[in-house]
């Protein structure tokens, strides 16, 4: 389970690295940000 979470918070860290590079005053950033945030929130 450690293995699975450790995999999901590196590669929703790549995703947020990738958002973050853009532009910051584009709208859609905060948009991408909650829909990688959603993507990855933990399932209990």
């Amino acid at each position: 389970m450690k293995i699975l979470l450790r995999e999901i918070y590196e590669k929703t860290k790549e995703d947020l690295d990738i958002v973050q590079q853009q532009p910051l005053q584009l709208p859609e950033n905060s948009l991408l940000q909650n829909i990688f945030a959603n993507r990855y929130r933990p399932v209990i």
